[in-house]
């Protein structure tokens, strides 16, 4: 089961082209067309829906302190071995499993879009100029909330009551004095029945709102389910074009004896 641990995205080249010419579907021109006015949430709610239905993967994702949101739709997402370099990678969007070891999940950008004050920014690369034409040739005219998600396979239930869990943090405790490790954060799940009106793009917005220093994020995978979170903590840090460093979020593991 994957686990949200590090996330990267590139965008295209303002100055230069991205190599790709084809996006979902089939266009292969760079024509620009009208699309009508539309706000950020119906474009959201209309390609995540599209998504869906297609069984395409997607990503939509603000970065802390940022006030850009940005789109992307991945026909066919790859699979990177673990520490393969991304940096000369095409724009695209990287979804981590918790074990290090793992083949990580990069959506590659069949098609990309940002907005900004709850509209669509201005084309500023032939991708997202092809994007734009795709968007008017091949979207639904009416915008409907998303009712649909990608679903993953259960996560199951541990144990959650009172006993169980100070059992575990008693054993934490011995396993951290033994030198297994040194830091481990104690979690339990819970289930939640999703209501017949929930809203994923809804819900982000609301993330959006509360948490502007965060990375928010929705990801969503024929084969791996649908993600939905906020974190506060570094995503990468770049320094003079060359040094990166990153931050990593906090992982869950399954509960095991």
């Amino acid at each position: 089961q994957h686990r949200l641990l590090r996330a990267a995205a590139r965008e295209p080249d303002h100055h230069g082209d991205t190599g790709q010419k084809e996006i979902v579907g089939s266009m292969t021109t760079s024509t620009s067309v009208s699309n009508p006015i539309l706000t950020e949430t119906e474009y959201f709610s209309i390609l995540i829906n599209y998504a869906v239905k297609n069984k395409y993967a997607v990503a939509l994702w603000k970065l802390p302190n940022d006030d850009v949101t940005r789109l992307i739709l991945s026909k066919n997402p790859k699979r990177l071995a673990s520490g393969a370099p991304f940096e000369d990678l095409e724009p695209g969007f990287i979804f981590a499993p918790f074990e290090a070891s793992a083949d990580r999940i990069f959506l590659n950008a069949d098609l990309v879009l940002s907005f900004s004050d709850g509209r669509l920014n201005q084309s500023s690369t032939e991708l997202k100029n092809l994007s734009e034409q795709w968007f008017s040739e091949n979207s639904e005219s009416s915008q409907q909330a998303v009712k649909e998600l990608h679903i993953g396979k259960p996560l199951g239930d541990y144990p959650a009551d009172t006993d169980n869990f100070l059992d575990l943090v008693a054993s934490a405790v011995k396993d951290i004095d033994r030198h297994v490790f040194e830091k481990v954060v104690i979690s339990r799940t819970k289930t939640i029945e999703r209501k017949a009106d929930f809203d994923v793009v809804d819900v982000f917005q609301k993330l959006r709102a509360l948490y502007s220093n965060a990375l928010i994020s929705f990801v969503s995978l024929p084969d791996q389910g649908s993600w939905l979170g906020a974190s506060p903590e570094l995503l990468v840090s770049v320094q003079d074009k060359r040094i990166f460093k990153t931050t990593a979020l906090a992982g869950t593991q399954a509960y095991s004896q």
